[in-house]
């Protein structure tokens, strides 16, 4: 498994940044922040955060910490649009937001079904962060249904050791345990956490992320989508013209064709 070092923290990456070992530190590409300020004092990502973080080549993965009472498709669907909507916001390139479904939340299939059609509907990619060996959430996760389970990207919570930072070589031997859900490999583990109660490292899988980033630029890069006639808000795509990822899953999960009007800036999944 070909791994990314990434970091996660309710404050200000700024602020955390000289916490970290310098050793480690050198070895982050991905800075998970909330959305939202949660209800609980976190810091809101801003688009100076972001744009910080980028300079040091370190990108950031959006959290949406105001989930709720997880329980009904129609409250999954809002959530998603919730979330979008602070995205937008920040007028950067934000290809994926991630659920905060924290250890005790007893999220439903309906409403995970919910999140991942409204985040579709919205040209983002659908994750969730969650203890994945609660049985809450498996049992949400065995009712979703094969076809929306591929549909999510999978960030789980499982500390191998807390409050201390450890070497590169102990991530890495800890990686060669890569964690699955079911037998579904995750994209991301939180294998760390409350480092000197600011940060949590996680791994995360190299080449879902490539493939992320390889998609993601400046928000002002924006096309129309229609799918099967309908137009949904537009996504970003790159100076190249290739689909924004989240299109393209949508294509495949269609089995649908992708069209693209570079002269119009048009995308068809017709």
């Amino acid at each position: 498994m070909r791994w990314y070092l990434g970091l996660d923290s309710a404050r200000d990456a700024r602020d955390v940044i000289p916490i970290v070992p310098q050793g480690l530190l050198g070895m982050v590409k991905v800075w998970w922040r909330y959305l939202t300020d949660g209800g609980v004092g976190a810091t809101t990502v801003t688009a100076d955060e972001i744009d910080a973080l980028s300079a040091r080549q370190i990108h950031v993965l959006p959290v949406w910490n105001a989930v709720g009472t997880p329980e009904t498709t129609a409250q999954g669907i809002a959530a998603a649009a919730q979330a979008a909507q602070a995205m937008r916001s920040l007028r950067r390139a934000l290809p994926v937001v991630f659920a905060d479904l924290e250890y005790g939340v007893p999220v439903t299939s309906d409403w995970l079904s919910g999140w991942i059609h409204g985040c579709r509907q919205e040209g983002v990619i659908p994750g969730v962060y969650a203890n994945m060996g609660a049985s809450y959430w498996l049992r949400a996760w065995t009712a979703l249904g094969q076809v929306l389970r591929e549909q999510l990207a999978l960030w789980t919570a499982d500390w191998l050791q807390v409050r201390t930072a450890p070497s590169p070589d102990q991530l890495g031997r800890w990686a060669e345990g890569w964690q699955s859900c079911q037998g579904r490999p995750v994209q991301a583990w939180q294998i760390v956490g409350d480092v000197a109660g600011l940060f949590d490292l996680d791994l995360v899988d190299a080449s879902w992320a490539d493939g992320l980033w390889a998609s993601s630029t400046p928000a002002s890069r924006e096309w129309r989508v229609r799918i099967l006639g309908k137009s949904i808000p537009p996504p970003v795509l790159d100076v190249d013209g290739r689909l924004y990822v989240g299109v393209r899953e949508l294509a495949a999960a269609l089995g649908k064709q992708v069209q693209v009007d570079g002269e119009r800036r048009v995308v068809d999944i017709a």
